[in-house]
């Protein structure tokens, strides 16, 4: 073959590869430019992706969020309805003022029974009897079965002059109280601290009540029975007579003419004779120092001693001494004293059957 052929053979290879190469390379931008586009769309799908991913995590959490508030909020409504109507024990101290007394209180201030109600206490509680103590109670010991919503349980504790006369008795508790009821079945357990020294020193406060008033009507009662009793002696007295006790009275009558003074003075010792002669001789028991006989005896002494005192010149000493002697004698049935068991009757007796002889030896002189 020669030259020039061969020369023209390798141009037409050279062209050819070039443009091999040409179109290859042409192909290769194509395919680096659609590897560019595939890459971009990749990296914003994987960008989209991520969004997505990140929005629905954000969407889960808030998903989560509201599972939980809503959680919480059923939670909240349960123990709201719970707290409604669950019950709530309370333990205290109560003082009466007007008596003195502290009384222990364990109540119910809940909506719906508690059951199996137990009360420990720190320390151990006591009080001053000497007694049953309060820690044997049995609902202190056992505890209590139920209490009814609103209802309480009161008992006696202590006397605060008893309780705080002592120096050894603690002033606080501390007490444990557990119990059950409401809509959950869970024990409930709750503290409290019980203060019965806040009762110390508290004066009595003065009020008026119901109770005052019923003491007071029947204190008017009372004062109006013993009125109309004293009313009822007062008209038996009347109705028996009316005893003056005035000498005065006495002398002037004795003393208008000598003549009537011996009728007086017998009129005086038939007094006394009618006086006991018919308690003496009467079938009813008659109670002699509440029978009105000795201020009789009193008044009737005084009496002839103003008659012997007021004599006429013509009656003889020894009348006088006798009336004297008689008076002295009915002066002291009046002043006689009653003892039960000591025979007080049967000297009264003896005493006035004694100034019946000394009349009846008198009158002998006088009429």
């Amino acid at each position: 073959m020669s030259a020039d052929k061969y020369n023209l053979s390798m141009l037409f290879l050279q062209i050819g590869a070039l443009l091999l190469q040409s179109v290859s390379l042409i192909f290769l931008i194509i395919y680096v430019r659609k590897t560019s586009q595939i890459a971009t769309a990749t990296s914003e799908s994987l960008d989209i992706a991520q969004r997505m991913a990140e929005a629905a995590n954000q969407s889960a959490e808030a998903t989560v969020r509201s599972a939980k508030a809503a959680e919480d909020s059923i939670r909240e409504l349960r123990e709201t309805r719970e707290q409604e109507t669950a019950p709530y024990v309370l333990a205290y101290f109560d003082a009466s003022f007007d008596t003195s007394l502290i009384y222990l209180v364990i109540k119910n201030v809940g909506k719906t029974p508690a059951n199996n109600v137990r009360i420990l206490f720190d320390p151990p509680i006591r009080n001053s009897s000497r007694g049953i103590e309060i820690a044997d109670l049995p609902m202190i010991k056992d505890g209590i079965g139920s209490i009814a919503p609103g209802y309480e349980i009161r008992t006696l504790f202590d006397s605060a002059i008893s309780y705080f006369g002592q120096d050894n008795l603690p002033l606080s508790f501390k007490a444990s109280i557990s119990y059950s009821g409401g809509l959950s079945a869970d024990l409930k357990t709750s503290e409290q601290l019980l203060d019965v020294g806040a009762f110390k020193g508290l004066g009595d406060v003065d009020h008026k009540g119901l109770h005052d008033l019923v003491n007071q009507v029947e204190q008017v009662a009372k004062t109006q029975s013993e009125t109309n009793k004293t009313l009822q002696t007062m008209v038996r007295r009347i109705e028996q007579g009316i005893w003056l006790r005035n000498q005065e009275f006495i002398i002037s009558t004795t003393s208008a003419e000598d003549s009537l003074w011996p009728r007086h003075v017998l009129a005086k010792l038939s007094e006394f004779r009618d006086i006991w002669t018919s308690i003496r001789d009467s079938e009813e028991e008659i109670n002699l120092p509440s029978s009105g006989v000795q201020a009789k005896c009193l008044l009737l002494s005084d009496q002839i001693l103003a008659g012997a005192s007021n004599r006429p010149a013509g009656v003889s000493t020894d009348v006088a001494v006798e009336l004297r002697a008689i008076a002295a004698n009915i002066a002291s049935l009046g002043r006689m004293h009653f003892t039960f068991g000591r025979g007080s009757d049967e000297r009264f007796a003896n005493l006035a059957e004694n100034i019946l002889r000394q009349i009846d030896t008198l009158e002998q002189t006088l009429i």
